[in-house]
């Protein structure tokens, strides 16, 4: 009998081994809301390859309206909260964040570039909700147009949200 429950442990933990040495396979990303957003700034972190520069950590995040038009409104932030679905869950899962920005670009006058678009390698969870969003933080970053979020993961373009940014009087 000890035998027994020795080999059904061990069993298990052998199928544990495998869920987790199984690759992670997105089927679908599911956006659970879309808008604007009020959140608290906990530090900034240096990303180069984006239009400003850098990257805010937020707490506190809290949808404000849900909305595809967005007032081009310097500290307005938008964005979405989204959700990995596929296996094994809670597995980590390398994807490509893509903001397009409207056709001019967005210029930065510390760097003097001007870019199409933002893109970011992040890893996500399976099975977690996610956030991820623009803030206006700049004056030349309020530029009214069409703004479109993508996440990619390899070739497969998982998701995609526009967003109208629109002048406000």
């Amino acid at each position: 009998m000890r035998y027994l429950f020795q080999l059904c442990i061990a069993l298990v933990g052998l199928g544990v081994s495998q869920a987790q040495d199984r690759p992670a396979h997105i089927d679908s990303i599911d956006i659970l809301e879309k808008g604007i957003y009020d959140s608290r700034e906990v530090a900034r972190v240096p990303t180069p390859e984006l239009a400003s520069g850098k990257s805010r950590l937020l707490a506190d995040l809290k949808l404000v309206k849900e909305t595809t038009t967005i007032p081009a409104r310097l500290g307005v932030r938008f964005g979405i909260r989204y959700k990995l679905v596929g296996e094994p869950a809670g597995a980590p899962a390398p994807l490509l964040w893509v903001v397009k920005f409207p056709e001019q670009g967005l210029r930065n006058p510390e760097t003097n570039q001007t870019k199409p678009d933002d893109r970011v390698k992040l890893n996500r969870t399976i099975g977690d909700i996610h956030y991820r969003g623009y803030g206006l933080d700049a004056d030349w970053e309020v530029v009214p147009g069409i703004w479109t979020f993508e996440i990619w993961q390899d070739d497969r373009k998982l998701a995609e949200q526009k967003f109208e940014l629109v002048k406000v009087k």
